[in-house]
């Protein structure tokens, strides 16, 4: 009956109950077998039987964990070609100051996290990534939509893509300029199967209409229309999803950690990059420079990912084109010396984001330092910083020199 209705090979439920089960017949397997055709239970190679049998039920799991020795002669291949596979599984943004500070960018099996209040950019910032990956990376992107309506995205993603704005593609009386865009469409489609560019699914889905299980099917669904699973998953934005953890009765907190938690550990087994976007709360109103400290409900959302940044925008940023990411995480950095406010030039007429020249940065300073109340310089690296690296550097010199043997 399952079957008949759709794939459902990666729900996390079925193969739960696939588990317990197949562990429950094979244990009983193994002890049937030996209670009813071996006189003496207590014999050493009866013994080894039972727990050769068992071990291999124990472990008859869907689960995907690796193993390696780093100086074992047997792993010495494996280790060194892992290596190359931290290098060769990272994918720029093709954003200079973010690939600096990601050391690259992320990796397939990681999860970026952009953060940002109602109306101050989620959907926008997401979009521009989308765009990054398909045109400058070549990477093809499934959009997962839980808030806006389709017509709407659409227009979004394609005004982004073509850098253009609403003014380009509709005439004065409000019409869409059909033949312009069916051009365009030919244009995309054609670099499409060139090669030259990824290609970019939108699924659009009403709020708490998707939990991690549906998400595991709109994969399947993927891969079952084109052949293979997207490189980029990106969710706007999963707050919206349908959470089971709360129907297990689970803390409302730890239930959305537990969400981010699966949707981590989608991101790593189907080997895609994952960003998703979260709320900042009221707090984050009486801070100079937002980050997560204002981050809506649980701030577990961030112990899952392996960047997260916040969006920063004044109303003089906005109406000049500029915009800041606050930098509040990074796994796996690039180097330890980064600047946490990274600023971006935006293009108001596609809504596109780009590197800053160095004429937009001075420009980009000069608002801030302009601004009333701004406190943008607390957040630059202070000497404080400098004076603690000094330290470190002194205490691993120190160890060096075997002032502390232990």
């Amino acid at each position: 009956r399952l079957s008949s209705a759709g794939n459902y090979s990666n729900d996390r439920q079925i193969l739960d109950k696939t588990d317990e089960w197949t562990r429950n017949q094979m244990a009983t397997a193994v002890l049937v077998r030996e209670l009813s055709s071996s006189k003496d239970i207590g014999d050493p190679k009866v013994l080894e039987r039972i727990t050769e049998g068992l071990n291999k039920a124990l472990f008859s799991s869907h689960g995907k964990g690796e193993t390696v020795s780093l100086f074992d002669q047997d792993d010495h291949d494996k280790v060194v070609n892992m290596f190359n596979e931290v290098e060769s599984g990272m994918v720029p943004l093709h954003w200079g100051k973010l690939d600096k500070v990601t050391g690259g960018g992320l990796a397939r099996g990681e999860v970026g996290l952009v953060l940002g209040g109602s109306g101050n950019g989620k959907s926008t910032t997401l979009v521009n990534i989308t765009r990054q990956y398909a045109i400058k990376s070549g990477l093809n992107v499934l959009y997962v939509a839980l808030e806006e309506k389709v017509a709407r995205m659409v227009f979004k993603l394609f005004r982004t893509i073509t850098n253009q704005g609403k003014q380009d593609l509709y005439t004065d009386t409000g019409l869409a300029k059909d033949d312009l865009i069916s051009n365009q469409l030919d244009s995309l489609i054609a670099l499409h199967k060139q090669g030259k560019i990824g290609n970019v699914d939108l699924s659009r889905y009403e709020p708490q209409e998707v939990s991690p299980a549906t998400l595991e099917q709109i994969l399947q669904q993927y891969m079952l229309r084109h052949g293979h699973y997207p490189d980029v998953v990106i969710v706007d934005y999963p707050d919206l999803m349908d959470n089971p953890y709360l129907r297990q009765g689970v803390n409302e907190f730890r239930a959305m950690g537990m969400l981010y938690e699966s949707l981590r550990r989608i991101a790593g087994e189907y080997s895609v990059i994952m960003w998703v976007a979260s709320q900042t709360n009221r707090m984050a109103g009486q801070q100079e420079v937002k980050n997560a400290d204002s981050i809506e409900g649980s701030k577990q959302k961030l112990n899952t990912v392996e960047f997260c940044m916040t969006i920063n925008q004044t109303s003089e940023e906005f109406k000049a084109g500029f915009i800041r990411f606050y930098i509040d995480k990074v796994r796996n950095p690039g180097s330890n010396d980064f600047d946490r406010v990274i600023g971006m030039k935006v293009n108001p007429k596609a809504v596109s984001f780009s590197d800053e020249t160095a004429e937009e940065e001075e420009a980009h300073q000069q608002i801030l330092a302009k601004s009333k109340d701004d406190k943008f310089g607390e957040y630059k690296k202070s000497g404080s910083d400098k004076q603690t690296r000094n330290k470190i550097a002194a205490a691993n010199a120190a160890i060096a020199s075997g002032v502390f043997n232990e």
